[in-house]
């Protein structure tokens, strides 16, 4: 069996090119795009944190993505969109690396729901992850009325593995969420 790192510290990652996209190293000049998320009440719905009211909240949000910290361990991406202006639609960030297993968490403008954008970037973004850092097993976590998030997993090969019941404290109160995750390898082949 392979031995995995206690922990790896990540801050890099290449530019991914797609026909319709391209994912690159988040930069703080994403902060506007990315407030424009992290406000939208809508988009906000099933996130971690309520919705920010300051540009100034989402810089500080931003520091845990981009800054070099080496008690921090992430890779984060921005998903722009030449066609566009190459403009800032929303990001896709991997954390917590430890031992061969690594967090998944992304948010997409919501003018762009519904276009199979995420789909494929998160396609993108999760292979390269599972190559690049040889990545044992990646997990995500999602509140169980998120249909949507949960439909994108599913068609990555993502498996539901759990309800965990009342483990995410958010708007003074806790709530559950659905764990679902996805093996770099099938279990029989470890």
């Amino acid at each position: 069996m392979k031995q995995y790192e206690e922990k790896l510290v990540i801050k890099s990652c290449d530019r991914l090119l797609h026909q319709e996209f391209e994912l690159r190293p988040l930069e703080r000049s994403d902060a506007e795009g990315m407030f424009a998320i992290m406000s939208d009440k809508e988009a906000m719905k099933y996130w971690s944190t309520e919705p920010q009211t300051s540009m100034s909240q989402t810089l500080e949000t931003m520091k845990k993505y981009i800054e070099d910290d080496s008690q921090v361990s992430t890779s984060s991406w921005a998903i722009q969109l030449p066609k566009q202006d190459r403009r800032f639609v929303g990001w896709i960030t991997f954390f917590g690396f430890k031992k061969g297993i690594c967090e998944l968490g992304y948010a997409l403008n919501r003018e762009f729901w519904g276009q199979k954008i995420m789909t494929k970037a998160l396609t993108l973004a999760t292979n390269d992850a599972f190559e690049r850092y040889k990545i044992h097993r990646m997990e995500a976590q999602l509140h169980p009325d998120n249909v949507a998030s949960k439909n994108v997993l599913l068609k990555l090969g993502f498996a539901v593995e759990g309800y965990q019941r009342l483990n995410f404290y958010r708007s003074g109160r806790f709530e559950d969420t659905l764990l679902m995750a996805k093996l770099r390898l099938p279990h029989d082949s470890l």
